[in-house]
């Protein structure tokens, strides 16, 4: 099933802009993808979203919880107002028209999902619960939420 995009003829992307609908295909999409759009007024960690950056697929997202919480804005990709048809219609042109910056927010995006990779997350979730059974509570120290961010400032570059 295909949807039209509401708004893409005023912008002259109606040959552009495909919503494809249900997929179980996504890993070759993503392959033949120049990036990946992920809108949403609400979002929580979207697994949509982690693989496409773990694609190498630089991102459009909202500038919203949970999507900026994974894009850096200039860096992974463009984050825009989710009620924006013209933000989003420029950062569509960027992508389509600056190779140098697709390039560039595909190799921080491939650093960057590394850190929800299923090692890490093993290795911070047995950390919670050993720091819990020993009395420490169920959250990270403030040395441990320190260390946290040197390591994810590190991942932003």
């Amino acid at each position: 099933m295909m949807y039209q995009v509401r708004g893409n003829k005023k912008y002259g992307m109606e040959k552009n802009i495909i919503l494809l609908g249900y997929r179980t295909d996504i890993s070759e999409l993503c392959e033949i993808a120049d990036c990946f759009i992920h809108m949403a007024f609400h979002e929580g960690l979207s697994v949509a979203l982690l693989e496409a950056m773990a694609s190498g697929l630089p991102v459009i997202g909202s500038d919203v919880r949970g999507v900026k919480d994974l894009v850096v804005h200039n860096k992974g990709g463009i984050c825009v107002n989710p009620k924006s048809s013209d933000e989003m219609h420029r950062a569509i042109r960027k992508m389509v028209s600056d190779r140098g910056f697709r390039e560039k927010c595909t190799g921080f995006n491939l650093v960057k999902v590394k850190k929800y990779c299923i090692e890490n997350i093993d290795e911070m979730m047995q950390k919670q619960y050993a720091n819990a059974c020993s009395g420490g509570g169920a959250y990270p120290s403030t040395d441990q939420k320190d260390k946290e961010e040197k390591r994810n400032e590190d991942i932003r570059g």
